[in-house]
């Protein structure tokens, strides 16, 4: 269960607890022998108790959710900063609850004092590389730096006397930087307005390539070129739960405002500076429900247009979602046109037909907010002085009666693929992210080294290698970005990530000759496989955590992926596990070193 905005923790410990190894060695109790109460650095193993009682909660217990109060309050000993019910960072939480089960089940009782010094520009990096990995083992030994600690390498070169300095640190997850991307690629569905003899029209899906830096301007004149519409005449919009939720107008407003799982339509207009009228589609069931369904329409009507030409306008847009019978009674009178306002509520047009003109009588007296089905009656009768709002909102109600039998439920979201989409629509790779996390960068003002032989800081180049990697590697997309002291920008990119096969071998040096400098990784194959991802939905401090997981033991990887969403667990398909709110990867490495 979620106790307050803690579903970082839940979707953390949904993943770790997926982790066979740990989870082995709690539910069979192992960790006992190993708890260490006298560790400063620990919790006196409350942490580790608590971990176990989740455990065997999730696994053992009857119950349908639990809620790890115990959990919660032992890594706030660990670390005050988790103490609250604020929305806090999973991978650092991750990475504290790691650390802090570590310290708890360290088997070493009495931690050695040792200091290495830096590895010098001529000594023999590998063998530097064996001594502190030997160190850190006289210091810590446990189930955890077993399984989730590895070893990178860094080399810092001052620019000044070129002074070269490496140090070998240990990790327990990865953090990499996602690349910034020059291009990104955007959907667009575009529904171009059908006035011919054509039945039906299906929406087109096209990909545009824009720069980061982009207006929406751009956009829609790229849009324009793809679909062959003038910019003019279409009307970008943003689509949420069957709802125009969000008309782009500002042509100076940037595409970094759209997220890449934002569903954006465009429209073809007549001339955007007329009644713009916004057209949802509702389901009206026989006990009277209603809701929402199907990709919205966004059309201009001319104040002059009878209620009739706006009828038969409408029926030319949406008759592609009915079966085709040639029957001549398949026409617009079928349609259930509802006037509403803005929340959707139905409006009594009676009495604002305006210009001394009498009421349609196919109006009725049953239901005055349905717009006219034979009228003469123009919108500006219609509307009255509501005319001159922004705005004209109309439902389509598609009941069982008249389209029983001849509705299209699937051609309302039926779209098909331009070409365009195959354009580097999937962003970045894993792959290149890793790369992007090896190779050299000049470190910033913020970030300086600190050069013994000049005796001041430095903006020194800096290398980062990996040395050893472990058995279960976790890797922290780093999707936030520092704008300001107060702000942090959410890379919404696409990370095509391998659920199975993941490679890790060129990302790491290999020893070419025993006379080589050069790091050796161990020679067991560096291939692993996903079994767990933390999602991240929204911006920092205010989104969601959610997590995708599937079971894995010594006699393999489980096929089956199921949704965690604090309390409630449903079953998914392994296409939908990468998405771009992957946020940590859980990966385990197929041959334990």
């Amino acid at each position: 269960g979620n106790l307050g905005n803690t579903c970082f923790m839940n979707s953390s410990v949904q993943c770790l607890s997926h982790a066979y190894p740990l989870t082995r060695y709690f539910l069979t109790n192992e960790y006992l022998d190993d708890i260490n109460e006298s560790n400063p650095l620990g919790t006196k193993g409350n942490l580790a108790r608590a971990y176990d009682t989740v455990l065997k909660e999730l696994y053992w217990s009857n119950q349908s959710y639990i809620n790890p109060t115990q959990l919660k309050r032992s890594i706030a000993l660990f670390q005050p900063r988790f103490a609250g019910y604020s929305q806090e960072d999973a991978p650092e939480f991750l990475a504290y609850l790691l650390d802090g089960l570590h310290e708890d089940l360290n088997r070493i009782k009495s931690k050695p004092y040792i200091t290495l010094p830096d590895a010098e520009k001529y000594q023999n990096v590998r063998i530097a590389g064996a001594e502190a990995r030997e160190a850190d083992r006289r210091r810590n030994c446990s189930v955890l730096r077993d399984n989730f600690y590895g070893q990178y390498q860094s080399t810092c070169v001052c620019p000044t006397c070129k002074q070269v300095s490496v140090t070998f640190d240990p990790f327990n997850v990865l953090n990499v930087h996602l690349p910034m991307e020059v291009t990104r690629t955007i959907q667009i569905a575009v529904v171009k307005k059908n006035t011919s003899d054509v039945w039906g029209i299906d929406p087109v899906r096209y990909g545009v390539k824009v720069s980061s830096t982009s207006s929406i301007e751009n956009l829609i004149d790229g849009l324009s070129e793809l679909c062959g519409i003038s910019a003019e005449n279409l009307a970008l919009c943003d689509v949420h739960e069957f709802r125009i939720c969000d008309v782009y107008i500002d042509m100076d407003e940037k595409v970094s405002k759209i997220h890449s799982n934002d569903l954006l339509v465009a429209y073809e207009v007549e001339d955007p500076n007329t009644i713009s009228t916004i057209v949802t589609h509702h389901a009206f069931l026989a006990d009277g429900q209603i809701f929402p369904m199907g990709v919205p329409l966004y059309c201009t009507f001319r104040p002059e247009m009878t209620c009739l030409e706006v009828r038969e306008y409408l029926w030319c847009q949406v008759r592609r979602m009915v079966r085709e019978k040639g029957d001549q009674d398949v026409n617009s009178t079928r349609l259930v046109i509802r006037v509403v306002n803005n929340k959707g509520k139905p409006i009594d047009t009676s009495g604002k037909t305006g210009g001394g003109k009498e009421r349609d009588p196919t109006l009725g007296n049953v239901d005055p907010s349905l717009l006219p089905s034979s009228s003469s009656i123009t919108l500006n009768d219609l509307l009255g002085e509501d005319c001159v709002d922004n705005y004209f909102f109309l439902h389509i109600e598609w009941t069982d009666g008249p389209w029983k039998g001849i509705f299209d439920s699937d051609a309302m979201m039926r779209c098909t693929n331009h070409s365009s989409l195959n354009a580097n629509v999937y962003g970045l790779s894993l792959d290149q992210c890793l790369s992007n996390f090896t190779k050299p960068e000049r470190l910033d003002e913020h970030n300086k080294y600190y050069c013994s032989k000049c005796k001041t800081h430095v903006q020194a180049m800096k290398t980062i290698k990996l040395c050893q990697l472990p058995n279960i590697l976790v890797i922290h997309l780093k999707r936030f970005e520092f704008k300001s002291t107060f702000r942090r920008n959410k890379l919404d990119t696409f990370i095509d990530c391998p659920i199975n096969g993941l490679d890790m071998s060129r990302h790491c040096r290999q020893n070419k000759g025993k006379d080589c400098n050069d790091i050796i990784i161990d020679e067991i194959p560096a291939v692993y496989d996903l079994f767990g991802v933390t999602n991240h939905y929204g911006r920092m401090g205010f989104g969601h955590y959610t997590a995708c997981c599937r079971q894995w033991d010594d006699s393999g990887m489980g096929e089956d992926w199921s949704l965690f969403d604090d309390s409630n667990v449903t079953e998914m398909d392994e296409t939908n596990v990468i998405t771009p709110a992957a946020y940590v990867l859980f990966y385990r490495r197929r041959i334990f070193a």
